[in-house]
């Protein structure tokens, strides 16, 4: 079968038992740039920093209980989004952890 260019793999798949570099450097060079463009949509929907993005894309595929967990971390976000966040003085959670960090002695002056 004959072979037209370096970077031409239609054939390859048919006469070669593994990618040829030039063609693996061409196909990586697609699956970066897909790659650089989901993250920028991701940073731009999400309205978060392009190296969180990285992160989060790097990070996958998540599976049902690491997803629900980040989506209600996205979700706080967007409760307070353009304003001050809540305070939380009716909030128990954070009276326990107040309760805990001044037992252990966090708030005292080191002298």
């Amino acid at each position: 079968m004959d072979h037209r260019e370096e970077y031409k793999g239609a054939m390859n798949s048919l006469t070669e038992t593994s990618m040829p570099a030039p063609q693996r450097a061409n196909m990586q060079g697609l699956v970066d740039s897909l790659t650089a463009q989901l993250t920028d949509a991701l940073a731009r929907g999400r309205h978060i920093a392009p190296a969180e993005a990285r992160k989060l894309v790097a990070g996958g595929p998540y599976g049902g209980e690491a997803a629900n967990y980040a989506l209600k971390q996205n979700a706080q976000k967007y409760y307070s989004a353009g304003q001050t966040p809540p305070i939380g003085l009716l909030n128990p959670l954070a009276w326990a952890q107040f309760i805990q960090a001044w037992k252990r002695g966090d708030f005292k002056r080191s002298r």
